[in-house]
C-alpha cells in the first residue's frame, strides 16, 4: 500500500490491480484467474451496454439482465448451492454429495461490484471505463475485497490530502481495526463460546452475558475489518465510504438499519429495486444476512432483525424507550443465532436464556464479568456517542502527541494476540 501511495497517480490503480493480483492468489491461487475473467466480463459487457443505452435502450436493458443473471448464478453456484446441499443431507437425503465449491475470499463482494458496474452505465450513472486495468483495480481491491465497504466506480478515486496525511491516517485507522478485531472481538468471540459450550450447566445471568458477547464479538469483527481496509486504501490514497457509523448507539431499528453495512445495504436498496421503501430496507436486511452467513444461521439474523423493524413502526413515537428496548432485544438474539456453530445450536442457546438453565446466577457469571471487562468496555463505548467527537477534538488539540504511541501498543497488542492464535477467524472466511 505504500508503494501505490508513492507512485503517480496516473499509474495507482495499475499498481493497486497488480498487488490485489498478488493478494488473491496468495488466499487462494486456483481462483485467481477466474476471479479476473469474472471482473474482465463486467468490463466487456459494460462495453456493449454502453453502446445500446441511448441509441437501443431495450437491448442495454437485456444485455444487462443476461449479465446480472451470469454472475448470480455464478454466486450461487459458489456461495449457496453448498449450504443447500449440507443442509437437504442432514435431512436424510445422504446420496448428495456432501462437499462442495469453496467460495474463495472476497468472491462476494467482487460479484457485487461486477453486477454494479454495467448497471450504474445502463442507467446512466457513470460512463464506461476506457481502460480495463483502471477497472480492474478498483474491482479487485484487496482491502474492501473481504467484506467491504463496498464503494461505486464514480466514487473510487484518490483523496485530496497529501501522502504523509493520508499515510499517518491509514496507519491509525488501520491499527485501531487490527486491534477490534484481534482483541476485542477474539475476547468476546471466547466468552460467548465458553458459556455455548456449558450447554444446561450456565445460569440465565450467564446466558444473557454470553449474548452480549456475542454481540459485541459480532460488531467489532465486522467493524474492525472495515477500519482495517479503510486504513489500508487510505493509505493508498483512496477513500472509503464508512461502513459501521455507531449502529449501536442507534435508538430504534429504523436508525440501525442506516448506520449498520452500510454500503452492503444500500447496494441491496439501490440494484435490487422493487417494492415500496418498507420492502426494500427488509428485503436488505435478509440479504445482508444470508451474506454474513448462507445458511438458517444467517437467514433468521435477517428475519429477527427485519420483523424487528416491521414492528418498531408500530410503536408510537413517544415511547422511544420501547424502541430502544426492542432493538437491542433482536441484536441480541440476532447475534447468538449468527455466531452459533449450527442452528440447533443457536435454538438451545437461546432458551438457555430464558428455561433451560440450572439457576438465574452463579460463581461464572462474575468471573466471566470481571475476566472480560475490555470487550465490556468496548461495547460500552460503542454504545456512547460522544467518545467519538471527543476523540477528534484530542486528534486536534496539544494533547495529539499521546497518539502515535497509543497507536503503537494497540497495534503490538493486536500483532500479539494474532500471532497467539488467539484471534477468532474472519466470519466471511470461517462460513462464506
Amino acid at each position: 500500500m505504500l508503494g501505490c501511495a508513492l507512485c503517480p497517480a496516473k499509474y495507482r490503480n495499475i499498481m493497486l490491480m497488480i498487488f490485489s493480483i498478488f493478494y488473491i492468489w496468495y488466499g487462494s491461487p486456483l481462483f485467481v484467474f477466474a476471479m479476473a475473467a469474472a471482473a474482465v466480463f463486467s468490463y466487456v459487457s459494460g462495453a456493449m451496454i454502453s453502446r445500446y443505452r441511448k441509441k437501443n435502450r431495450p437491448q442495454a436493458l437485456r444485455l444487462l439482465r443476461i449479465t446480472a443473471g451470469i454472475y448470480l448464478v455464478l454466486l450461487f453456484v459458489m456461495k449457496f448451492l453448498g449450504p443447500i446441499l449440507t443442509g437437504l443431507r442432514s435431512m436424510g437425503l445422504s446420496f448428495l454429495p456432501d462437499h462442495f465449491i469453496q467460495v474463495p475470499p472476497g468472491f462476494t463482494f467482487l460479484i457485487l461490484a461486477c453486477i454494479s458496474y454495467p448497471a450504474d452505465i445502463c442507467f446512466n450513472r457513470c460512463d464506461p471505463e476506457r481502460s480495463a486495468a483502471q477497472l480492474l483495480g478498483w474491482i479487485l481491491h484487496f482491502p474492501k475485497l473481504l467484506c467491504g465497504p463496498f464503494v461505486a466506480k464514480k466514487e473510487f478515486t484518490p483523496g485530496k490530502d497529501s501522502r504523509g496525511v493520508n499515510i499517518y491516517s491509514g496507519l491509525l485507522r488501520f491499527a485501531a481495526g487490527l486491534f477490534k478485531k484481534t482483541v476485542i472481538a477474539a475476547k468476546a468471540y471466547t466468552l460467548f463460546m465458553t458459556v455455548s459450550t456449558l450447554q444446561a450447566g450456565s445460569s440465565v445471568l450467564s446466558a444473557w452475558t454470553g449474548a452480549f458477547a456475542a454481540l459485541t464479538a459480532l460488531y467489532f469483527e465486522l467493524s474492525g475489518y472495515a477500519d482495517m481496509a479503510i486504513g489500508l486504501s487510505r493509505m493508498a490514497g483512496y477513500v472509503l465510504p464508512e461502513e459501521f457509523r455507531m449502529p449501536l448507539a442507534s435508538r430504534d431499528m429504523k436508525e440501525f438499519t442506516e448506520r449498520w453495512s452500510v454500503t452492503l445495504q444500500n447496494w441491496f436498496r439501490t440494484y435490487v429495486p422493487f417494492g415500496n421503501t418498507s420492502v426494500r430496507t427488509v428485503t436488505a436486511i435478509l440479504l445482508t444476512g444470508l451474506f454474513y452467513r448462507p445458511s438458517l444461521n444467517g437467514l433468521a439474523w435477517g428475519i429477527i432483525l427485519a420483523c424487528t423493524a416491521l414492528l418498531s413502526k408500530l410503536i408510537p413515537e413517544r415511547i422511544p424507550a420501547v424502541k430502544r428496548i426492542l432493538l437491542w432485544a433482536a441484536l441480541l438474539f440476532s447475534s447468538v443465532f449468527i455466531l452459533s456453530p449450527s442452528f440447533a445450536d443457536a435454538l438451545h442457546y437461546t432458551a438457555m436464556m430464558f428455561f433451560n438453565a440450572s439457576s438465574f446466577a452463579d460463581a461464572l457469571t462474575g468471573s466471566l464479568v470481571f475476566m472480560n471487562l475490555i470487550p465490556a468496555a468496548a461495547l460500552c463505548a460503542a454504545v456512547i456517542p460522544v467518545l467519538r467527537p471527543l476523540f477528534r477534538r484530542i486528534l486536534n488539540s496539544d494533547a495529539a502527541w499521546i497518539i502515535p504511541p497509543a497507536v503503537i501498543l494497540l497495534f503490538v497488542f493486536a500483532v500479539a494476540a494474532a500471532v497467539s492464535g488467539a484471534s477468532m477467524p474472519f466470519i466471511f472466511l470461517r462460513s462464506l
